[in-house]
């Protein structure tokens, strides 16, 4: 079962680049949007709406390989 209490991260479009230590600042690069849910079952990847994404398999192993945790993880998938 997937929870629904946590949606992904809104990303802020700013015109002037700024410097903060409680700021994180990455690259835009065109993806999907995703929350890796990692638990006991393994591990799911989940659009803004929901949906599970069923098309990459391999990432849900690779993050729930390294993730040793229940954890949500919160990002962006993207092929570079």
């Amino acid at each position: 079962m997937i929870p629904h209490r946590f949606i992904t991260a809104q990303p802020i479009l700013r015109r002037v680049a700024f410097d903060h230590a409680d700021h994180i600042f990455e690259l835009k690069h065109d993806g999907f949007r995703a929350l890796a849910y990692v638990d006991r079952d393994g591990t799911r990847l989940v659009s803004r709406r929901g949906n599970v994404y069923e098309s990459f398999p391999r990432l849900s192993v690779a993050i729930g390989s390294e993730v040793k945790h229940e954890a949500v993880l919160d990002g962006e998938i993207v092929f570079l």
